[in-house]
C-alpha cells in the first residue's frame, strides 16, 4: 500500500484541483495567453541548435549570457567552469583533384594560447573517427588512418585497417569533388573526429560551444580539473570516475551520507520532510563485530590431615613428584641423615580435567617447649624439600596438621557476536543500504550487492595454556539501513468529491459539452469559443522537405558507393515542426513534400521496417 500512496494522492489532487475549474467556463483570454506562451516558448526552444544557442551554450561559457523568452532581458548563466577561447581550431584546404588538407590547432592546457599545430595532407575521404588517404583524385592504393593522441595529447593519425573506421565516404573527384560542393559537412565530421579522440584520451576535456563557418570549426572548451575549489559542495573532478565507474556510486553514497549530516543541507531538507513527501525516511548506522578470545574453567582439589611423628632435634618436609605422572607425595623426615623418610600424605590427580596451574602444601606442627615447630611452612614448588624447624629437647613425638591444594584449569577459546542490527534486520520497513566489511571492503552500495571477494584473516588467540589461531570470513561489519514510516492518512475527503465527478461526467455527442456534478450540483462547461476551433489541437503540425545531397559512403571493405550505384546524387528527407504556422518554415535549399499538416506516415514507416527485417532473410533469386 505505501509504494502505490503517493502516485494516488497525486491523481486525486490533479482530479480534484483540475475537473472543478470547467464550472468557471473557457476564460477565452487565458487560454489565448497560455497558447501564445506555449508558442512563444516552442519557437525558441523547439530545435537542438536553439536549445544548444539559448540554453546548453549560456550554461557553459561566460562569454554567452543567457536572455529570457523575449529577449528583454540577458544575464549570466555559467554553472560550469571557465572556457578556453580556442580549445581546438580546424580549418580544411581543398586541392585541385579534390583531396583535403586539414590544418589542426590546439590549446592543450586551456590557457587560451595555441601550443601545438599540426597538418594532414592528401585526403580522399572522411570518417568519424579518422581519414582514408589514396592516390591523388582516385579511390586507388587507399591507406587508413584513425585520429589519436599521444602523451601529451597532440592530435595525429595513425595506421589502421578499413574495419576499424566507422561512418566513411569519399570526397575527391573520382566521387564527385564533394570536398568541394560539402565542405561545412566535410569540416564537421573531420572536426568531430579529432576532437572526439581527444576527449577519449582525456575526459576532463568538455565542449562548451562550436562555431563553424564553411571550412573552418573552432571549438571551444573547458578543463574540468580546473573547477577544483568553485564547487561549494559535492565530490570534485566527476570525470576521475571515468575509468572508475563503480567508485561514483561509493562517491554518491558518501555524498548523500554527508549532506543528510548537515540539518541545513537542501538534501537532507527534503529527505527528512514528512509534511512533503508523506514519509519520514532515515539512514541508520550499526555494526556486528566478532570478538575471540581464551576462557577457562578450574575444577579444585584440596585436602587436609592430621598425625603425629617420631620427635627429632630437625624436622625436614618432602614434596615428591616424577615428571610425567600424576601422584604427589608429602614426606617428614627427623633424621634425613640416615635418609629416614616417612609419608604423611600422597594424592593422585589422574582424575582432575586440565592442566595444573597452581598448587600448595602446607603443615603446622606442635611440640610442647619447641616454639620453632609451632610455625606454619607453606610451599607451592613440587619437589621441595627443606628443613621447617629444630628443637635442642625434642619431645618423643610431635604432632601436625596438613593442607593440600591443587588448581586444574581447561582453556578454550571463546567466540562472541556483537550484534546491534538486529532491530533493523527483523524491520520490514528496513533495507540494508550499505555495508563496508573489515574497515574498506565495500559489499553493498546504495542498496546493491558489489560482489566484492572475501578473504579469510586469521587472529592469534594466547592464554594460559592456549595458543591458537582463528581464521573466519569477516571479522567486522559497519551498515547503514534505509527506513521509512508510513505516516496514516484520511483520504475520505479527497476520494468522494473526485469520485462523485468522474463518476457523473458526461461528453455530448458533439463533443462540445461537458456535463458532471459536484456537491448533488449539476455543472456544464462548453468547449466551443465562437467557432476558432478548439482549445487544443488535435496533432503537432509538421512538414516534411527534402533536400538534395551526395551519397560517396564507403563501406568496411574499403569500397564506396561507386561500386554499387550509377550516380552519387541523392536526397535527404526530413520534417520541420510548424508550430502554430501554416506555412513550412523551410530554407531555400529544402523542397517542400508536404505542407504544414497531421501527417500520418505510418505506411512509409511500417514499409522500411518490413524492409529491414527482409534485410536480415536469406533472399533467393529463381531468375
Amino acid at each position: 500500500m505505501s509504494k502505490i500512496f503517493l502516485p494516488v494522492l497525486s491523481l486525486l489532487l490533479i482530479l480534484h484541483l483540475y475537473i472543478p475549474s470547467f464550472s468557471f467556463g473557457v476564460n477565452t483570454a487565458a487560454r489565448d495567453a497560455g497558447i501564445n506562451a506555449a508558442n512563444n516558448t516552442l519557437n525558441v526552444y523547439n530545435n537542438p541548435d536553439k536549445l544548444k544557442s539559448k540554453m546548453f551554450t549560456p550554461l557553459t561559457s561566460k562569454n554567452s549570457p543567457m536572455s529570457t523568452i523575449d529577449n528583454t532581458i540577458s544575464f549570466t548563466t555559467q554553472v560550469s567552469c571557465p572556457s578556453s577561447d580556442k580549445f581546438v581550431d580546424v580549418s580544411i584546404t581543398v586541392g585541385t583533384l579534390g583531396d583535403i588538407k586539414v590544418d589542426v590547432s590546439q590549446d592543450t592546457n586551456m590557457d587560451g594560447a595555441v601550443d601545438f599545430t599540426n597538418s594532414f595532407n592528401g585526403l580522399s575521404g572522411v570518417c568519424s573517427n579518422g581519414v582514408i588517404a589514396c592516390n591523388p583524385g582516385t579511390w586507388n592504393n587507399c591507406q587508413y588512418w584513425r585520429w589519436g593522441v599521444d602523451t601529451s595529447g597532440y592530435i595525429g593519425l595513425y595506421s589502421t585497417t578499413s574495419y576499424n573506421l566507422g561512418g566513411c565516404y569519399c570526397i575527391n573527384n573520382s566521387c564527385g569533388n564533394v570536398s568541394s560542393s560539402q565542405i561545412s559537412r566535410v569540416t564537421r565530421d573531420t572536426g568531430g573526429g579529432i576532437v572526439g579522440s581527444i576527449q577519449s584520451s582525456n575526459p576532463n576535456f568538455s565542449i562548451t560551444n562550436v562555431r563553424s563557418s564553411g571550412n573552418s570549426i573552432i571549438y571551444y572548451g573547458q578543463d574540468t580539473q580546473k573547477c577544483q575549489g568553485q564547487l561549494q559542495q559535492g565530490t570534485q573532478n566527476l570525470s576521475q570516475y571515468s575509468n572508475n565507474p563503480a567508485g561514483l556510486s561509493s562517491a554518491a553514497q558518501s555524498a548523500v551520507v554527508s549532506q543528510l549530516a548537515q540539518s541545513t543541507s537542501a538534501y537532507s531538507a527534503v529527505y527528512n520532510s514528512s509534511n512533503v513527501t508523506g514519509v519520514t525516511n532515515k539512514l541508520v548506522s550499526c555494526s556486528i563485530d566478532i570478538q575471540v578470545s581464551a576462557a577457562s574453567t578450574i575444577t579444585p582439589l584440596i585436602g587436609t590431615g592430621s598425625g603425629t611423628v617420631p620427635g627429632g632435634q630437625f624436622l625436614f618436609i618432602r614434596v615428591g613428584y616424577v615428571t610425567g605422572s600424576s601422584l604427589y607425595t608429602f614426606n617428614y623426615s627427623p633424621d634425613i641423615v640416615n635418609n629416614n623418610w616417612n609419608t604423611i600424605a600422597s594424592v593422585d590427580t589422574s582424575s582432575a580435567a586440565g592442566t595444573l596451574n597452581n598448587f600448595s602444601f602446607c603443615i603446622t606442627p606442635s611440640a610442647p617447649g619447641c616454639s620453632l615447630y609451632n610455625a606454619t611452612s607453606c610451599t607451592s614448588t613440587t619437589n621441595y624439600s627443606a628443613a621447617i624447624g629444630s628443637c635442642a629437647s625434642p619431645p618423643a613425638n610431635i604432632s601436625y596438621t596438613y593442607s593440600y591444594g591443587f588448581n586444574f584449569i581447561n582453556e578454550y577459546v571463546q567466540t562472541d557476536t556483537n550484534n546491534t542490527c538486529t532491530t533493523y534486520e527483523n524491520n520490514t520497513d528496513c533495507s540494508l543500504n550499505s555495508e563496508t566489511v573489515d574497515g574498506d571492503i565495500k559489499t553493498y552500495i546504495s542498496g546493491q550487492p558489489t560482489s566484492a571477494t572475501l578473504i579469510p584473516t586469521c587472529k592469534n588467540v594466547t592464554g594460559l595454556t592456549v595458543n591458537q589461531s582463528v581464521c573466519k570470513d569477516w571479522w567486522s561489519k559497519q551498515r547503514t539501513y534505509y527506513c521509512i514510516t508510513n505516516p496514516s492518512y484520511d483520504i475520505n475527503a479527497l476520494i468522494q468529491p473526485s469520485a462523485e465527478i468522474v463518476q457523473t461526467t458526461t461528453l455530448s455527442p458533439d463533443q462540445t459539452t461537458v456535463t458532471y456534478s459536484q456537491n448533488g450540483v449539476s455543472n456544464t462547461v462548453n468547449f466551443s469559443d465562437g467557432g476558432s476551433g478548439t482549445v487544443v489541437g488535435g496533432c503537432s503540425k509538421a512538414c516534411k522537405v527534402s533536400k538534395p545531397t551526395t551519397n560517396t559512403q564507403s563501406n568496411a571493405s574499403g569500397s564506396n558507393t561507386s561500386t554499387y550505384l550509377n550516380s552519387f546524387s541523392s536526397v535527404d528527407v526530413y520534417y520541420i515542426s510548424c508550430a502554430n504556422s501554416s506555412t513550412c518554415p523551410n530554407q531555400a535549399d529544402e523542397t517542400v513534400v508536404i505542407d504544414c499538416s497531421c501527417i500520418n506516415t505510418f505506411g512509409e514507416t511500417a514499409a522500411a521496417m518490413y524492409g529491414l527485417i527482409a534485410g536480415t532473410k536469406d533472399l533467393i533469386c529463381t531468375q
